[in-house]
């Protein structure tokens, strides 16, 4: 409800009248801080304000054609909303258009779609890959640590993976670089 509120506050000061029409570039940038502003103003929690923030800033997305990894990439990114949320605000504002009438718009439509099936509507991905994985396969806790965990989210995230068999033939892979160490061919 609050991002349905302050989804467009960013109009007030990025509209401007170009070739006779009122246009708005931006405004879901500039409109911010001024939701921010007016979420403070009301004391609203800052759990509220975590979901609303980045509604506001990616209520005006838009792919036709949204494949896998933009659409776990967008679900990180409005986190800690959820697609289910923005793909219903854009919808909302569509409906707030008249005279355009109300049908969902389709790049919300099959953003929500996707998004169920890979199970990412309602929370964004989590990694696979733990450095507890890494431990029990013999790495120890470091810097290359960290390089191979954030490469197996990335990985993850693009599809290479999708499952635990999936992520434990990834590192091993990964771990072929380092040929002193052995990895089970599954992670638990």
């Amino acid at each position: 409800m609050f991002a349905a509120v302050s989804h467009d506050f960013g109009k007030a000061v990025s509209t401007v009248i170009e070739n006779g029409r009122i246009i708005s570039h931006g405004h879901e940038e500039t409109g911010l801080p001024l939701a921010e502003s007016f979420l403070s103003s009301i004391d609203a929690p800052n759990e509220i304000r975590e979901v609303v923030v980045p509604l506001v800033r990616y209520h005006m997305v838009r792919n036709p054609k949204p494949d896998d990894r933009w659409i776990r990439r967008m679900a990180i990114k409005v986190a800690p909303a959820t697609l289910q949320e923005l793909a219903t605000l854009i919808t909302a504002d569509h409906f707030g258009r008249p005279p355009k009438p109300r049908i969902v718009p389709v790049e919300a439509a099959k953003m929500r779609e996707r998004a169920q099936e890979l199970k990412v509507d309602q929370q964004a991905p989590k990694p696979m890959l733990q450095g507890r994985h890494l431990i029990a396969s013999g790495m120890k806790p470091g810097s290359r640590m960290g390089e191979v965990l954030k490469a197996a989210f990335e990985a993850q995230i693009n599809g290479e993976f999708a499952d635990e068999q999936g992520a434990g033939k990834w590192l091993d892979a990964q771990l072929q670089l380092q040929p002193s160490t052995k990895h089970p061919n599954e992670i638990s």
